[in-house]
């Protein structure tokens, strides 16, 4: 028994990697009135997943390839905006929208 046990234990430690990634919601709200539910997924290689649900069904989900870190703050910029998300608690992120307009939206994160 003490020989499979072992085993087990074995197989379980060079297998995949037990860590999960780590996924958090928010409702962005701001001057548009229109919330926008959206999603951010850190996983486990350092790499983020930015996902938002543009009508009832459709998701819309993009790789962000952001500087900073998980641990204290995070951003990302494209044509659109700025992005930037920072850690306030172990399980909160405090995200800030700015659109290239300037309009300012806001959105905190708790885990899915």
């Amino acid at each position: 028994m003490k020989r499979f046990a072992a085993l087990l234990f074995g197989i379980v430690l060079t297998g995949p990697s037990l860590a999960k990634d780590a996924k958090f919601v928010g409702v962005w709200e701001g001057d548009y009135e229109t919330p926008i539910y959206t999603k951010i997924v850190l996983k486990d290689d350092q790499s983020l997943t930015y996902c938002e649900v543009s009508h009832c069904r459709q998701v819309n989900c993009m790789e962000m390839a952001y500087t900073g870190s998980f641990a204290s703050k995070f951003e990302y910029q494209d044509a659109l905006g700025k992005w930037e998300f920072v850690r306030i608690s172990e399980d909160e992120f405090e995200g800030t929208y700015t659109h290239v307009e300037g309009d300012v939206s806001t959105a905190y994160y708790e885990p899915e």
